[in-house]
């Protein structure tokens, strides 16, 4: 059934599910106005919608914009403590049945929630869904070379048919190879997200794999191949800062796999791809940055833990050293 036929039927039920969006924030002035304003365009749905923006001890004027733009979106503000925190003190405070998630730089395409929440209808089995992103640097790549693309999104989520949408099941062990959910696109229940414990605030960065693989061990979780966010990228942030980085998501395998984790029953040779593969994905962080050498060490690391081809990471790891060696930066 198409979505809006769909919608249609479950508002005549009066069983459209409540959503809480969970915002975490620290100096995002730039960007909030732009982030809130793409989630209240989707309150006509007439989707019971509570915004929840949790200001993690900004120093800006991010918390008075909010206030002034936007009186229903919901301020809370708390010391500094991090995103992990900032997170888990909004779904705290939120009483919806659903919970989705939104970064104070990201951005809701058009018919983002409406077409979450058609799939909680047809597939009420499952708990978590999260979906693709289109990457963007600047608002102005949104305005010329990303347009097309955003309006191809909106356009199929203003009238999908969710039953034909292309979904992946989403496990623990797909997930340490490939961290392949984006948090911004995540729409859990909120009952879920409280049994297997919320976010760790132990780890800055990624608290967020840490979550979805517990969720997903214990919890049936998909992937929809439909982008629902546009979702920024920065070389600055701490997701491309290899040397921070690396050490916090070593420290998450530890944990999944040690006595009692997700993973405490998966074999060595799962850990060591998992840890190869993530030893790859800092080389090109560092390479990124200009460190070069840095990152050439990295790949022979990734080499010496796990020797054999890696298919799943689609790369050649002779030529990645190559190219390090021999090759300026250049962004694809």
């Amino acid at each position: 059934m198409p979505r809006h036929l769909m919608i249609s039927q479950y508002h005549q039920d009066n069983c459209a599910p409540a959503i809480s969006v969970v915002i975490p924030s620290f100096n995002a002035q730039a960007t909030i106005i732009d982030v809130l304003s793409s989630l209240e365009c989707q309150r006509e749905l007439e989707v019971e919608l509570d915004i929840i923006l949790v200001d993690d001890g900004s120093s800006d004027e991010t918390v008075t914009l909010v206030r002034d733009s936007f009186p229903t979106v919901r301020v809370i503000c708390q010391e500094n403590a991090g995103p992990a925190a900032a997170r888990n003190r909004g779904v705290q405070e939120a009483t919806a049945e659903w919970i989705a998630f939104l970064d104070a730089d990201d951005r809701a395409i058009s018919g983002r929630l409406a077409f979450q929440i058609a799939l909680t209808q047809a597939f009420p089995e499952v708990d978590l869904w999260c979906a693709d992103a289109i990457v963007f640097r600047s608002t102005d790549e949104i305005k010329t070379t990303l347009k097309s693309r955003v309006v191809e999104a909106e356009r199929f989520l203003a009238t999908p048919d969710v039953s034909a949408t292309n979904q992946a099941i989403l496990k623990p062990e797909g997930l340490v190879l490939k961290n392949d959910v984006i948090t911004s696109t995540v729409l859990v229940k909120r009952r879920v997200f409280l049994e297997c414990g919320g976010f760790d605030t132990a780890f800055k960065g990624p608290e967020d794999l840490d979550l979805w693989l517990r969720v997903c061990g214990s919890h049936k979780a998909r992937k929809v191949d439909v982008p629902v966010v546009l979702y920024q990228s920065s070389f600055g942030s701490l997701s491309m800062d290899d040397q921070r980085f690396l050490p916090q998501v070593l420290g998450v395998f530890d944990k999944a796999f040690s006595a009692g984790g997700v993973l405490a029953e998966a074999s060595n040779t799962l850990k060591c791809k998992a840890v190869a593969s993530q030893l790859l994905s800092a080389s090109w962080m560092a390479y990124s940055g200009g460190a070069r050498l840095r990152a050439t060490k990295l790949v022979l690391q990734s080499m010496k833990k796990y020797p054999f081809k890696m298919p799943w990471m689609g790369c050649n790891r002779a030529k990645m050293v190559l190219r390090y060696l021999l090759m300026p930066f250049r962004e694809y």
